[in-house]
């Protein structure tokens, strides 16, 4: 593993001499269980393997790099032993315990209710859900980080919770059919290349917020266009 010394399940990017080292691992099904050996997956370790569908860890790993299941369209689902002290799957999708969302499986279509009580949704977590067309965010949800929502073309519209913090860079990037997005939040920072390459999206937001302001003082043109969000749409947690 190559980790981050300040996130445990945030890895930097390198590539590995063989892109896709696991693929042997994969039955006649589609299924990939990890070796006992192994305690995480590094970058591009099932890069472009078509053929997975399920992945079932045992209770030694301890997490996955952000682009380990890049360009595994049929992904399915995680399975993890329930004795793994560190993730856990519900509803075939990987969190840690601590309650953060590590990978939504890429072939996940439809509306996706993010769990109670998730308060991070980690970088590249929901990349290449290109069938997904809803998620709906939880109030604990405090951060979305980099990456988190990349190539979601499927999307068209996404709410933020009113307690979320930050939005990290290009956390919806490509997400070509995404036409609206709300900041519920008056302190909710959100980063100025968060809707990179989203060429039809519109920003919602409250007048005197952080996000406003943030749109204000921008030099650069990044931000997308806005609109401000009438005062009844906030309610007494704001």
């Amino acid at each position: 593993m190559n980790p981050n010394p300040n996130d445990k399940y945030h890895y930097d990017v390198w590539a590995p001499a063989n892109p896709s080292p696991f693929r042997d691992c994969i039955d006649a099904d589609g299924c990939a269980v990890i070796p006992e050996s192994v305690t995480g997956l590094d970058d591009m370790a099932f890069y472009g393997c078509t053929e997975l569908k399920t992945v079932v860890l045992h209770a030694g790993v301890e997490g996955i790099h952000e682009r380990a299941f890049l360009n595994c369209p049929q992904l399915e689902a995680f399975r993890v032993a329930p004795d793994n002290k560190e993730l856990i799957a519900i509803d075939g999708v990987l969190f840690t315990r601590s309650g953060m969302l590590v990978r939504c499986p890429p072939a996940r279509s439809g509306r996706y209710v993010v769990p109670d009580g998730v308060t991070d949704i980690l970088r590249g977590a929901f990349r290449q859900c290109e069938h997904l067309t809803e998620v709906t965010f939880p109030e604990s949800l405090r951060d979305i980080r980099e990456y988190a929502f990349a190539d979601c073309t499927g999307l068209t519209a996404v709410t933020f919770p009113a307690g979320l913090k930050t939005t990290g860079r290009r956390a919806f990037s490509w997400c070509t059919g995404l036409t609206k997005a709300v900041v519920r939040g008056k302190k909710t920072e959100v980063v100025n290349t968060t809707f990179r390459d989203c060429p039809h999206v519109t920003l919602h937001v409250s007048a005197g917020s952080v996000a406003q302001r943030q749109i204000k003082e921008d030099k650069c043109g990044d931000y997308p266009p806005c609109q401000l969000l009438p005062p009844r749409l906030f309610g007494p947690r704001e």
